[in-house]
């Protein structure tokens, strides 16, 4: 897929804004595998009109808060999830390793930017006790349930996670009566579900060569079909969701009463077709299962 010159150099200025700073931070060695796919994923999936500053913030959360922590497999990595968990609750002398400094960089670079932190910081303290429990999983015999994984992807897909970054750097937060009303709690459950089978489809192989857990895999097994009938049924029953999804936005979008909500709605829906996009940039990370 071809890409725009004007794009394209909006892309390379956030790579060097992001590099520049994972540089001085001194994590670009352990981070350097994910940067492309990460500068990538905020370009595409970034509301439109966002600043630079804003899109490098959203590549510091998403890069070190997510898929830093996501990829982790070194023998400290409880003694690690332990530091992030207390740097979240304001102990800044939970900081040891560069990568802890950089965590402890992206939560203080977003409180300064004066929004309500609890929701970021209790869904952060939630996706850290996920790992923990996925790591353990991963060893388990037999596997944890289809049921049971999915119910920890809902938390460690990082949807939530990424919707609620923006609506800080954007500050466009929902009150909690809009984020409870019926039509956004569903689009919210909505959005994660479809993100989860989207990724969990493109990641089969991934998963596989990693020694990962994948949904499709566990729905496979405990259906007792093949891997590409497996992929079919969880496609059919993401499209569902999508178009469900899909409705709702276009409904959010001519019934929002407020700048903030009008806001959400753009955020939304470059959440949504950015991961549609993202699975057509060969990023390496990612392949759909034929």
């Amino acid at each position: 897929m071809a890409v725009d010159s004007g794009i394209q150099s909006e892309r390379d200025t956030l790579y060097g804004l992001f590099t520049n700073w994972a540089k001085q931070a001194e994590i670009l060695d352990l981070i350097e595998d994910n940067v492309k796919m990460v500068v990538t994923w905020v370009d595409l999936c970034a509301p439109p009109g966002s600043s630079m500053e804003s899109r490098k913030l959203a590549c510091m959360d998403l890069c070190v808060v997510f898929f830093a922590l996501d990829d982790y497999t070194g023998p400290d990595c409880e003694d690690l999830f332990a530091r992030c968990h207390r740097i979240l609750s304001g102990d800044l002398g939970a900081i040891g390793s560069p990568l802890t400094k950089a965590y402890a960089e992206v939560i203080h670079s977003l409180t300064m930017l004066g929004e309500d932190m609890s929701e970021y910081l209790q869904l952060r303290h939630a996706l850290i006790e996920r790992y923990s429990w996925r790591n353990q999983a991963r060893k388990k015999s037999p596997p944890p349930t289809y049921a049971e994984y999915l119910e920890c992807r809902r938390t460690t897909i990082y949807t939530r996670q990424w919707l609620g970054v923006w609506e800080i750097l954007e500050h466009c937060m929902l009150t909690q009566q809009e984020r409870s009303s019926a039509p956004i709690r569903t689009m919210l459950m909505d959005i994660v579900d479809w993100q989860i089978y989207e990724n969990e489809i493109v990641s089969i192989q991934r998963d596989s060569v990693r020694g990962e857990l994948n949904l499709v895999v566990l729905f496979m097994n405990e259906q007792h079909i093949d891997i590409n009938a497996a992929a079919g049924q969880i496609e059919a029953l993401q499209n569902q969701i999508g178009g469900r999804f899909e409705q709702a936005l276009r409904e959010l979008g001519t019934s929002a009463d407020n700048t903030r909500l009008r806001r959400f709605q753009q955020i939304l829906d470059r959440c949504y077709h950015g991961a549609i996009e993202i699975n057509n940039v060969a990023l390496g990370r990612y392949s759909r299962q034929r």
